[in-house]
């Protein structure tokens, strides 16, 4: 699956005023050369990395410290699977997302639950059933779940 992560926190270290930059409200730069929250999937198959890690993406900084980073990446997660109805089934998984090393005064939240769906394309063997976003707690780490329920299309099984 194919993710971004659109994520935003302040950072004063970052502040500067627009008039000594020719009125410039927003600034782009690679998140690279800036702090940024590193974000993982928990339950990824895949190295335990950051996600974005290897790439090259802008972050965005506007003159009240306010910094919006959209990291990508394609994440392979383990997900139960239940055949029991093959082909007809519906899937459901959860992918995880923790901030790892950030401190505790970080902490992930959700301003939506829903996803952000304009670049979604779809499957020509699945059908995206719903979706749904949404931080869990539990003894003071915060994770960002997101539940994915596909329903496969049956006709090139039962044609």
């Amino acid at each position: 699956m194919v993710v971004a992560l659109r994520m935003n926190w302040t950072d004063p270290s970052l502040t500067w005023s627009p008039k000594d930059y020719g009125n410039t409200d927003i600034l782009r730069i690679p998140s690279a050369e800036i702090w940024i929250p590193w974000v993982y999937v928990l339950n990824s198959v895949d190295a335990f990395e950051p996600i974005g890690k290897d790439a090259t993406f802008l972050a965005s900084i506007c003159p009240n410290v306010s910094v919006t980073d959209a990291p990508g990446a394609i994440i392979k997660s383990n997900c139960p699977t239940d055949m029991s109805k093959f082909p007809f089934d519906v899937q459901t998984c959860t992918l995880k997302f923790i901030m790892w090393s950030a401190g505790p005064a970080f902490k992930l939240a959700s301003n939506s639950d829903d996803l952000l769906m304009e670049l979604f394309t779809p499957n020509a063997h699945w059908n995206l059933v719903k979706h749904n976003a949404y931080v869990v707690e539990d003894k003071g780490l915060y994770t960002y779940n997101i539940d994915v329920c596909v329903q496969r299309k049956p006709l090139y099984f039962t044609a």
